[in-house]
């Protein structure tokens, strides 16, 4: 799995884009559980800043684990962070009778 908007071994660039994406990420990339990934969704999804903040270390220490770079691993985790900004700026959608 290429880290998200670098480009793989077959030169694409990948980003993500729903957060079941980050989920997998999380999993793969940093052994969440499946129920610690579906929190990071949760997060990222209502912008829960004190829930990604006690996601964060578990994220980079996971990544150590599983070899990503630390470089790698800051630009992931910013990633996700840059993800929960964007959710939180959405235009509420309004509804008219």
């Amino acid at each position: 799995m290429s880290t998200s908007g670098e480009a793989d071994s077959s030169g694409d660039v990948r980003i993500c884009v729903y957060q079941e994406q980050y989920m997998r990420i999380a999993q793969e990339l940093a052994g969440f559980s499946i129920s610690e990934a579906d929190d990071l969704r949760k997060a990222i999804g209502k912008t829960i800043r004190s829930l990604m903040d006690s996601l964060k270390d578990k994220f980079m220490n996971g990544a150590a684990e599983q070899n990503v770079t630390p470089a790698a691993a800051k630009q992931l985790w910013e990633d996700v962070e840059k993800a929960a900004d964007t959710r939180s700026r959405r235009p509420t959608p309004r509804v008219t009778r």
